[in-house]
């Protein structure tokens, strides 16, 4: 059992570090492509994704060395999470503000020139990926979850927020 955990929680891990780069990688090909001006959206909402995968990169790390017997200070750790999460929130709440900052002022040539669809993509992705550490599970991937989600037919807690309220990792 510890040993599919441990499994399980390496995947989860590396899986997140390897979005972070090919996301990182996409984000400065599409500023080298078009210029910053015409991906400023797209480029803010990529720019949340690759927050919250990182701090997920970093959960995951940190949960597979509890897992694994390593010596960490969790208290420590949550702190930096609760801090991620503010962080978090700021930088969602700030994207509508930029949206009516960049519409006023370039109201005429703005919407057309600013990949706006996939700019608000990318932005409800980063909120998704932030409800999905913070707040509820999105992500079903294995058996397990599945069974929670058919016997319960409720969305299961974050495993960062179950850790908040522990207290613990």
């Amino acid at each position: 059992m510890k040993d599919q955990l441990i499994k399980r929680l390496t995947e989860y891990y590396k899986l997140e570090r390897f979005h972070v780069v090919w996301l990182s990688l996409f984000g400065l090909f599409l500023n080298v492509k078009y210029g910053w001006r015409p991906t400023l959206l797209l480029t803010y909402g990529i720019g949340l994704v690759l927050l919250v995968l990182a701090q997920g990169t970093y959960y995951w790390r940190q949960k597979l060395a509890t897992v694994q017997g390593e010596r960490r200070r969790p208290e420590r750790i949550l702190r930096h999470f609760h801090g991620f999460q503010w962080v978090n929130v700021c930088v969602i709440v700030a994207y509508p503000v930029l949206v009516m900052l960049l519409n006023a002022r370039f109201a005429h040539t703005w919407a057309a020139q600013t990949h706006t669809e996939w700019a608000l993509f990318a932005y409800l992705f980063g909120v998704a990926e932030h409800v999905n550490y913070y707040h509820v599970q999105l992500m079903y991937d294995n058996r397990n979850d599945w069974r929670y989600l058919r016997a319960y037919k409720r969305l299961k807690m974050a495993a960062l927020r179950k850790d908040f309220k522990k207290n613990t990792l």
